[in-house]
């Protein structure tokens, strides 16, 4: 039983690291994108 509960909480852990994880290089893609519009729209005004 409490083998299982440590393996539960160890998963649940593992599984929030990696959405954490995956939040972050989707936030940073998009900021990626945003800059390289905002960019190109600057070089279009400039």
């Amino acid at each position: 039983m409490n083998i299982l509960k440590k393996k539960f909480i160890f998963n649940k852990a593992a599984i929030g690291l990696f959405v954490f994880v995956y939040m972050i290089k989707y936030i940073n893609i998009k900021k990626g994108i945003y800059t390289l519009k905002s960019n190109v729209v600057k070089g279009v005004l400039v």
